[in-house]
Order: structure tokens, then sequence, then C-alpha cells
């Protein structure tokens, strides 16, 4: 077994605050005997929509990690910082990190698969998510809305992906700017909320692709300025951990502050009894099937 933390926290506009928050939280997830700590998406500075704001701070994407790689060592644990901006030749990439207990980079990985609202700024990474092994196995990062990508999660299981992290700003309202660049929408569905599209989309995933799925998203609601002024992201919560055959190892069902400690077991078998059934790695390796357009 291996204890791991998820810590399903709301930022606030100071990054600094922000790592101390996470200093701390590390800390205490570290005397819990946890081996992993990690972040929602965006956590250290928040959501950043304005050009100057995101040069800024994709300039310290360096600094970080070298204080993120710091605070691995110094509590002798692994940790995910969430995601924070990334700069390469004048582009903006909304990034993560997997530090190890040494303080070493095991992988870097930027969001392919951008959010409506990121697309103005941020540029969509043409790389796909490389497996590594960490605490939990043979791993592999994607971020929020990378969920719809496909193709992520192919690379992700050819490469041997036994559980695949999903770093989260899932919010359950649309935010003004959205609003206004594409239209209000003309109904409301009282019987459909994002917190329950999360719950079967993680578990969809999960048995889709036959691995464990490690989902980890903000508290709360978020204020930040966007284009149009204050905008307001209120969270979907849903932190949770599951594997193909619906165990769920922990889940948190609100949208406050919290930490979810979850031990985490060897999922191979779980892997391999499902296989037996299902074939569904067999296909994606495979490409099966491989039809043939006319």
């Amino acid at each position: 077994m291996v204890k791991i933390a998820l810590n399903q926290l709301n930022p606030q506009s100071n990054p600094r605050l922000n790592f101390e928050t996470m200093e701390k939280t590390i800390k205490h997830n570290a005397a819990s005997g946890a081996r992993l700590s990690l972040f929602p998406e965006d956590f250290l500075y928040g959501i950043i929509r304005d050009h100057d704001g995101l040069r800024a701070a994709a300039q310290q994407f360096p600094d970080w990690t070298r204080e993120f790689s710091a605070l691995a060592r110094k509590y002798n644990i692994d940790i995910i910082p969430g995601t924070l901006p990334s700069s390469s030749d004048g582009r903006f990439y909304n990034s993560t990190v997997y530090i190890n207990n040494a303080g070493k980079i095991l992988s870097q990985y930027s969001k392919s698969n951008l959010w409506l609202s990121e697309r103005d700024e941020y540029t969509s990474s043409h790389h796909l998510p490389e497996v590594f092994t960490s605490v939990v196995g043979k791993t592999a990062i994607i971020i929020c809305w990378d969920v719809f990508y496909r193709q992520a999660f192919e690379a992700a299981i050819k490469q041997g992906a036994e559980w695949v992290i999903v770093l989260a700003f899932w919010s359950i309202n649309q935010s003004d700017d959205l609003r206004y660049k594409r239209g209000k929408a003309s109904r409301r569905y009282p019987d459909i909320s994002d917190s329950k599209i999360l719950d079967n989309l993680l578990r969809s995933r999960a048995v889709e692709y036959n691995c464990g799925i490690i989902f980890c998203n903000f508290a709360g609601v978020h204020t930040y300025e966007g284009i149009t002024g204050k905008q307001r992201a209120i969270s979907a919560n849903r932190t949770q951990v599951i594997d193909p055959h619906y165990k769920v190892y922990g889940r948190l069902s609100n949208r406050k502050e919290a930490t979810l400690l979850c031990d985490v077991d060897d999922i191979k078998q779980s892997i391999e009894d499902f296989e037996i059934h299902y074939g569904r790695r067999e296909d994606i390796i495979m490409n099966y099937p491989n039809v043939q357009q006319p």
C-alpha cells in the first residue's frame, strides 16, 4: 500500500501565499505518512487571463520548480505542484512537473486540450504524456480538459500506464468571459450537474482505458480577473481515486477545502483481470479496429 494525498484547495491571487500554503500542506501530508502530495491545476497563481501576467509568471517557472524540488527533499515526499505557466519560443503553456523525494524532476507535461477560455493566450502542447515510474507505479499525468483527448490516454496505455493522474480546475458555472464570447445557454438543466458528469466521466475513462484514475480538483469559489472583469469559478469538487473495477479508494463529495488521504494498492492484478474480460488495452495497442475509410 502507498498513501497519497490529494489536496483540494482554493488558491489566492498571491503566488507566494499559495506557496506557503503548499509547504504547510506538504509538511502535514508527509507527517501523515503520504509518499505523494498533489495539488490542482492553476493552484500556484490561480487563473491568469492577461498576457502580461502570463509572461511574468512563465518567466518564474524555473525558479518555482527549484523551490518545489527543495520542498520535496526537505519533507522527503514526492510532489506534483498543480500547474503553472511556462514559456518556450515566446509561447505560453499550462505545465506541470512530477518531483520525487530526492528533488529530481521525473516528468514534465504541458496541457494539450486547452479549455475554451485558455485558447486566447496559451498554446496547445503537441507532446503527448510520457509514462514514468512514480510511487504508485507506471504513471502518466494529464491536465483537466485533456480527459476528452483520447490520444493522450491511448499514448499512456501504449506505454504501459497503470495510473493516469488528472490535475483539474473544473467548475460548475460558465464564466462571464465565455458568456460574452459564446452566448448564454437558453435553458437550465436542473437534473444535470458537472459533479455528476465528472463521476460518470472519470469512471468511463477508467473502464474505457483499463487504468486507475487519480483526479485532483480545486475547492470553493475562486475569484479572478478576467477579460470582462471579475469572474467566479465554482468548484465541481469530486477529487477522487478509482480503478477500472469501480473501486473507489476515496472521494470528496463537496467543494470544501480538504485533503483526501488514500491508501493505494498495486493495481497490476486489477488491470490484468479486467484485461482478461475485456481486452481494452490489447485493442488500443493493436489499433483495433483499424477501419479504412471507403
